[in-house]
């Protein structure tokens, strides 16, 4: 197995959706999880590094994991903790985060001390949300990986799927996000996530704000999609027109797209207003057809898929 270019760090849960007749089915779920499997479809090689419990639903994902060629040499499987049952209504509505306390859960104790610097050297990119920040545990392990990212010059990219059903106070989580946006190289947000932490949905009033940023995505799948880049380009792509299914994956098939991209491409070529542009129409055309499908996984495109839906739009 290659080396891979992205490791997707946080979240690893049993995503179960339950039909409006009752009927169950469970898949791999957790924003980390959906983006790996994204890259993956978009030849790009990608690691998980989260935990799982050493139940029946934390082997069943082991398996799903590594036969979709996701790389788990990081992956930590807890003996006693379970996994994380999400359970969604057939729309992708999420009814439950889990049963008994949320902190107990299997990916809310993610061990800092388990994490290498071996996993860390050959990445490019490192892609984190915002829910390890929710617990001890797993607080301590993403800024242990904030510090190996750093330590190893990998690139840090968050989208910051906020998920209130970790957090029993928001205010609390608002000044943990904010930090953690200082952090990091690249910012992808949603339009309400940008008014709530920052005031503005502006991306570049959002990159004048954290000086550090390299680039920023504002992401709404209804508008299209504002972006800044610290090299220069800026502008707003709109959103393309397509049948919606299911929204559970759009966020994290732009995230896994624009990955996609900047693993094969200079950081240089963030200056090109035509490529960034190109870039960002890319990864929504990838969000766009990720929508039209059921779940959060298996609409995925691959970089034929885009190309093709991109022959002819005009939007």
């Amino acid at each position: 197995m290659a080396s891979p270019q992205v490791i997707c760090f946080g979240e690893i849960v049993s995503d179960r959706r339950v039909s409006a007749v009752g009927d169950s089915s469970d898949a791999p779920g957790g924003a980390p999880v959906y983006v790996a499997f994204g890259l993956t479809k978009l030849s790009t090689s990608a690691a998980l590094i989260g935990a799982v419990g050493d139940d029946a639903a934390g082997q069943g994902l082991v398996a799903q994991l590594g036969q979709a060629g996701i790389d788990l040499s990081g992956f930590q499987q807890h003996p006693t903790a379970p996994t994380r049952v999400v359970t969604r209504d057939s729309q992708g509505q999420v009814l439950s985060w889990g049963e008994g306390e949320p902190a107990h859960c299997a990916d809310a104790q993610l061990q800092a001390a388990a994490l290498s610097e071996a996993s860390f050297a050959a990445a490019d990119y490192l892609l984190l949300g915002t829910s390890a920040l929710a617990y001890p545990d797993s607080a301590a392990a993403l800024a242990r990986a904030l510090e190996l990212a750093d330590e190893t010059c990998t690139k840090i990219f968050l989208d910051v799927q906020w998920q209130p059903g970790h957090w029993p106070d928001p205010e609390a989580a608002k000044a943990q996000i904010r930090a953690l946006m200082g952090q990091v190289d690249f910012l992808q947000l949603s339009p309400s996530e940008a008014e709530w932490l920052l005031d503005t949905t502006d991306a570049a009033g959002i990159l004048a704000q954290l000086d550090q940023l390299e680039g920023v995505f504002v992401v709404d799948p209804d508008q299209g999609v504002g972006y800044a880049l610290l090299a220069g380009p800026r502008g707003q792509i709109p959103a393309f027109k397509v049948p919606v299914l299911d929204l559970a994956g759009a966020g994290e098939a732009f995230a896994a797209a624009v990955l996609s991209q900047l693993v094969t491409n200079s950081l240089q070529r963030l200056m090109d207003e035509s490529f960034v542009a190109g870039m960002v129409r890319y990864a929504s055309a990838a969000s766009s057809l990720a929508v039209t499908g059921m779940g959060a996984i298996a609409p995925q495109a691959s970089d034929a898929e885009i190309q093709a839906f991109l022959v002819g739009r005009v939007e």
